[in-house]
C-alpha cells in the first residue's frame, strides 16, 4: 500500500471501521486519485472529504478526465493541476494595471 502503481491494479485491503480505511488511504506519500465504492452516498462524501488525494471518485473508477475538470495529485503525486483552466493559470502571470482618468 506504499506504492503508486500505474496500471490495471486494484489493491484490496480489509478494515474494521471507516476510520481505519481512511487511515490506510492516507498512510502513503502519494495522493493522486482515489475511489470509494459504497451504497451510502452521504458516507461516500464524508470519506471523500477525509481522503487526502487530488481527486476522489464515488462509485466510479479513476479514469475520468475532462479538460474542464482539475486533475492532479497531492503530496508526492504530481505538482499542480491539469485541465484547461489550471494550465492557463500555470502559464499566465497575473498583473494589475490601474489608471486614474480623473486626474487628467
Amino acid at each position: 500500500m506504499q506504492e503508486e502503481p500505474f496500471g490495471p491494479v486494484a489493491p484490496i485491503v480489509r478494515f474494521a471501521t471507516v476510520d481505519d480505511a481512511v487511515r490506510v488511504a492516507n498512510n502513503t506519500p502519494y495522493g493522486l486519485q482515489a475511489t470509494v465504492y459504497t451504497n451510502n452516498i452521504a458516507l461516500g462524501f464524508s470519506l471523500a472529504k477525509r481522503i487526502r488525494a487530488g481527486g476522489v471518485h464515488l462509485n466510479d473508477p479513476t479514469n475520468l478526465r475532462w479538460d474542464a475538470l482539475p486533475f492532479g495529485g497531492i503530496k508526492e503525486s504530481g505538482l499542480g493541476r491539469e485541465g484547461l483552466r489550471y494550465a492557463m493559470e500555470e502559464m499566465t502571470e497575473v498583473k494589475l494595471i490601474s489608471v486614474n482618468y480623473a486626474s487628467e
